[in-house]
């Protein structure tokens, strides 16, 4: 049986191989050497403060997001609004229908604009205050329900939180970018504490050799006869059983998804250090070791963070 060692794939597992190489560097002297361990502490300071960088941009972004949106609902109630007031004004002969022209629009549709994105909804929203102080100007009545200054108060406050969501976007993809910028460094260091990790234990026979090093974060993996993983998802607030949950095992692609109770099963021919992902839109990856022996079945039940918007 052919054993090989897994190195972390996703940015979590290398966070973590990192913190625990470094943990265990502080209890155990002259495993590593000191170039290494000192390159270890720098890349994992730099790969935390990137992580944090990444996990706080990200949560400034949901933030902002969630204000963008609530700000584009008020918005489109006050333009759907004034539109309808306008053509209630049309015809009872308020005012002409000429007056349509003023806002860049068809004077014979009745029809509001359509606003599907960002873009338009600030092109379109600017045309009723220009269009506005246009007709009002050429001697037009005054608008109300809403008047022009509240639509403009309202229309000021979407352009800002759309701006503070699309800034905020362009944050998380420059932290991202610098946390990508890390991982070569982050890996080459990952290998080599590895390797000086198991050349200190070479002189112990295989089986003890993967026990110390795995101390340090050193990952083993083999295939052999088919192995399970049973268990629940649950809610990590109400306790709730979560259904439709996404899991796999890191590295590989064969999905597994939980039925209505939250209940799932995983099987596979792999063992060794294994790391189950669990994915559900609204809710923060879950991550979990688990060291599975060659052929067994394991029980293991699982609690997944919803994310605060």
């Amino acid at each position: 049986m052919s054993i090989s060692r897994e190195l972390p794939q996703s940015n979590s597992a290398c966070q973590k191989a990192l913190n625990t190489a470094v943990s265990e560097a502080k209890k155990t002297t002259n495993v590593l050497s000191a170039d290494t361990t000192t390159r270890l502490k720098s890349e994992n300071t730099n790969f935390d403060a990137a992580m944090t960088l990444v996990i706080d941009s990200k949560q400034v972004q949901r933030t902002a997001s969630a204000a963008a949106l609530a700000g584009r609902a008020k918005f489109h109630i006050f333009f759907g609004c004034y539109y309808t007031v306008l053509n209630c004004g049309i015809e009872l002969g308020l005012i002409p229908r000429a007056d349509r022209a003023y806002y860049d629009i068809d004077i014979n549709n009745d029809r509001q604009p359509v606003i599907n994105t960002d873009a338009e909804l600030i092109l379109c929203g600017q045309q009723v205050i220009d269009g506005d102080a246009k007709r009002v100007l050429a001697g037009g009545i005054a608008m109300a329900f809403p008047t022009i200054a509240e639509y403009t108060v309202v229309f000021n406050a979407c352009k800002t939180e759309i701006s503070n969501f699309a800034d905020s976007k362009l944050v998380v993809l420059k932290a991202e970018a610098a946390r990508k910028g890390l991982k070569a460094g982050v890996n080459k260091i990952i290998v080599r504490v590895w390797n000086e990790v198991e050349t200190f234990h070479s002189e112990l026979n295989a089986s003890a050799m993967r026990a110390a090093s795995r101390l340090f974060g050193v990952k083993y993996r083999s295939q052999g006869l088919p192995a399970f993983v049973t268990g629940i998802v649950t809610d990590s607030v109400t306790g709730l059983p979560i259904p439709k949950v996404v899991l796999h095992l890191e590295g590989v692609g064969t999905k597994f998804i939980t039925d209505v109770e939250g209940k799932y099963t995983i099987n596979t021919t792999l063992n060794g250090d294994l790391t189950i992902l669990a994915n559900l839109t609204n809710y923060t990856e879950s991550e979990t070791d688990i060291l599975m022996v060659d052929g067994g079945k394991m029980e293991l039940n699982i609690k997944m963070v919803e994310i605060i918007k």
